[in-house]
């Protein structure tokens, strides 16, 4: 399944830990060490896989793993700078350390490039806004808000009450 040699970017995103609505930083829980352990198996194979370096940093983040996650981002942002879950990535990372205005910058920019992503991830993207729980509390702010209308119109995640 790993090993195939014409695996590309877009596969990683499968192994996406699905989303906890508790909280941005999660107990390392079996789900997300497993998470880790594929993306290990293909950054092995494919060390500038940008959805699997994007992937590992954000598992990292939820399980509090800043200085990993942090050196992962800067990682994707020298083999994929312009790539939308580069800034996906680094707005998971900002939300989880309380930097919101940060993430909601981040956030803009993923949203603002998603015409590069095919369709599958586009979809992925308005999923993790929707249903991150490291947005839970950018979900409402008017920024963010805004951005999600002018890029998504009907189709944008709600905010929570």
């Amino acid at each position: 399944l790993l090993t195939a040699p014409s695996l590309e970017n877009r596969d990683a995103s499968h192994f996406h830990a699905p989303a906890r609505p508790q909280s941005a930083v999660q107990p390392a829980t079996l789900e997300l060490r497993i998470e880790l352990e594929h993306y290990e198996i293909i950054l092995n194979q494919h060390p500038g896989h940008a959805l699997a370096l994007s992937g590992k940093s954000m598992a990292a983040a939820r399980m509090g793993r800043f200085v990993e996650a942090q050196a992962l981002v800067e990682h994707l942002h020298v083999v994929a700078p312009t790539h939308p879950y580069t800034d996906v990535t680094s707005a998971v990372l900002e939300a989880a350390r309380g930097q919101d205005q940060d993430a909601l910058r981040s956030l803009r920019r993923a949203v603002e490039g998603r015409d590069r992503l095919d369709e599958e991830l586009q979809v992925e993207l308005r999923r993790d806004i929707a249903t991150d729980p490291a947005f839970l509390p950018l979900r409402n702010h008017w920024r963010l808000r805004a951005v999600l209308r002018r890029h998504f119109a009907a189709a944008s995640p709600r905010g929570t009450k």
